[in-house]
């Protein structure tokens, strides 16, 4: 192995070459320069070339294929350059010689030069005097140049890798010295040796890589999938292979509920938009999609009979996302919102309303919330609820809305008033209590849980395997967890991530009651804040929520989530002693260069 720098290219072309032919065996060299090679077997393309290379030096390669950067065109004598980078500049000369034409190839890669030359020994000190001329007037970058001479391997030294920038943070992490060479462009599952280690935690993993390999020990699926989330992230790609820094990593979540919430009842962003989302939350952990598809806007799912939208997904395209976010071990939680936010549903079953069409309701009335008093409308709901419960089979649980129902129409409905007086409701806050009991009670009879927004415990505390979702404030989710019931953290103020960024250049606009959302504030968020020590195992975890209603395209909406949606993850995998404003910063502008490489927006923080 032969390395320098600029200064020492002179000592370098001087040096004593070693031609041990056995280093062709190294299936990590970076480089590999060769001479004198017989090409005398016509070539066919990179693949054919590199076989007939391997059988006349032993030179075996890992990678799928190889760059021949430069052959000279004599069939019976040449030079050639083996290299897993195309380079970004190359650069030949012809030495001078009164023999036979001999070639300078100096090439510049990502982090380094390398020259391979064909030396006539007639000529040998001219050529190196050409070598060094060719060398210094290359640009001062820096970077080390390394030079081979016939059927010389070189093997540029392990590349300096920057500080793991993983999101969320490990629970602990040991860096080792030494490196692991993947010599592909991605992690997968073949690069790891697994083994199931049930004392392991839920969703919980060790890593550790060595140069030798990787092992991965889960007790689940989950587990073993986000340790291959980590070690994407730790990955470095340099002269054309991945890097993996030698660690030990324990990890496990501190919730079990880390989300996200996607509106799509009031703006359709379609398929491949929610797929990229999906694919973009599995690599920061995030395991829970809310997904909003009703509300007064839209109705953007085909069940119960009810087809309002123009933008509807069909039932096979909800299977083929529930399965696509199977495979990355996301849960999807179907939100219906009822009994309020329901203008688009009875828009289409006006029969479902306290005063279909609006004829008899009272003036101040909002006419989005439907009748529960009516016997029809308890049987749409549970119609409604048994078709969830078959779209969404891995689902363990259904969101029935709950919040902002406006109520008037309520207490002058015939139906309604009736319906109070058979179940002994005193008012209409106890009137939606009684519903919430109906609509928990059919969830629960498929085997799932409701989950419903903070105003679901208004009219009496919900019923006991009910989770309350607390958006207005952390109040609701408290009172919950208290009352010994589950929650779900959302408060607006810390995780509406269609809030204001506070960014200095912003090509978003935001609603005016927006409250000043920044990165900063979204990681400085503690879900656990007033939460009693007895009632913390209440706190399922929390999410963020993108309501739609001013995201009006997919880059927008990609823009709002991500990398705030970064601090949510840590937020809900990380333990709160670990959690490091600077040190996430550092590492969340690392997660949006990621991002942004798989062709998803993000916003610029810095």
């Amino acid at each position: 192995m032969i390395s320098c720098i600029f200064a020492a290219v002179m000592t370098i072309a001087h040096c004593d070459l070693d031609h041990d032919l056995s280093k062709f065996d190294r299936p990590d060299a970076d480089f590999v320069g060769l001479v004198d090679v017989d090409w005398r077997a016509r070539r066919s393309g990179g693949d054919a070339q590199a076989e007939v290379l391997a059988a006349k030096y032993g030179y075996v390669s890992s990678y799928t294929t190889a760059h021949f950067i430069y052959e000279t065109p004599d069939e019976q004598h040449g030079v050639a350059i083996l290299s897993h980078e195309s380079p970004k500049t190359r650069i030949i000369r012809k030495l001078p010689t009164t023999g036979k034409g001999n070639v300078l190839l100096v090439c510049e890669f990502t982090d380094c030069y390398i020259g391979v030359a064909e030396f006539d020994p007639a000529c040998r000190e001219a050529s190196l005097a050409v070598v060094s001329n060719v060398v210094a007037t290359l640009p001062k970058r820096g970077k080390p140049f390394f030079m081979a001479d016939r059927d010389q391997t070189v093997e540029v030294a392990d590349p300096a890798l920057p500080e793991p920038a993983v999101v969320p943070r490990p629970v602990e992490m040991k860096l080792n010295p030494g490196l692991f060479a993947v010599h592909r462009m991605d992690v997968t599952e073949r690069d790891v040796v697994l083994e199931t280690d049930a004392a392991l935690p839920r969703e919980g993993y060790r890593l550790s890589v060595r140069p030798s390999g990787i092992s991965v020990a889960a007790a689940d699926d989950a587990g073993a999938f986000y340790a291959l989330q980590t070690l994407r992230q730790l990955a470095v790609r340099r002269w054309g292979a991945l890097y993996l820094p030698c660690c030990e990593v324990s990890d496990r979540p501190r919730f079990g509920w880390r989300g996200l919430m996607m509106d799509e009842a009031r703006h359709f962003y379609g398929k491949a938009a929610v797929m990229r989302m999906l694919d973009v939350m599995a690599d920061h952990k995030l395991n829970v999609f809310h997904w909003h598809l009703s509300d007064d806007e839209g109705w953007r799912i085909p069940v119960a009979g009810v087809s309002v939208s123009s933008d509807c997904y069909t039932k096979d395209d909800i299977r083929e996302i529930v399965a696509f976010a199977k495979a990355r071990h996301i849960q999807i939680l179907p939100e219906i919102d009822l009994p309020g936010h329901s203008r688009a549903l009875i828009r289409a079953r006006p029969d479902l309303a306290c005063f279909p069409n609006g004829e008899g309701a009272p003036a101040n009335a909002v006419n989005n919330v439907i009748c529960p008093g009516k016997d029809a409308t308890v049987a749409f709901l549970r119609q409604l609820v048994a078709e969830l419960a078959d779209l969404f089979p891995d689902s363990e649980f259904i969101h029935l809305g709950g919040d902002e129902v406006n109520k008037i129409c309520w207490t002058v409905c015939p139906h309604c008033r009736k319906r109070m007086q058979d179940v002994g409701a005193k008012n209409v806050g106890e009137l939606q209590a009684w519903l919430t009991r109906v609509l928990s009670e059919a969830v629960a009879g498929h085997g799932r849980r409701m989950v419903g927004w903070t105003e679901i415990i208004y009219g009496g505390m919900a019923p006991e395997k009910t989770v309350v979702m607390s958006w207005l404030g952390a109040a609701g989710g408290i009172a919950a967890a208290n009352a010994g019931r589950d929650s779900v953290m959302c408060p607006h103020e810390w995780c509406y991530f269609n809030y204001e960024q506070c960014l200095e250049d912003d090509p978003f606009i935001y609603p005016w009651w927006s409250y000043p959302l920044s990165l900063e504030r979204a990681y400085a968020y503690d879900p656990l804040a007033g939460i009693p020590e007895e009632a913390r195992h209440h706190i399922l975890g929390g999410q963020c929520c993108l309501w739609s209603n001013q995201i009006r395209s997919e880059p927008e909406l990609h823009w709002k989530a991500w990398p705030r949606a970064c601090a949510t993850a840590e937020i809900f995998w990380t333990p709160a002693e670990l959690r490091d404003y600077p040190d996430f910063r550092r590492r969340a502008l690392a997660a949006r260069k990621r991002i942004i490489a798989k062709h998803v927006n993000a916003a610029q923080f810095d």
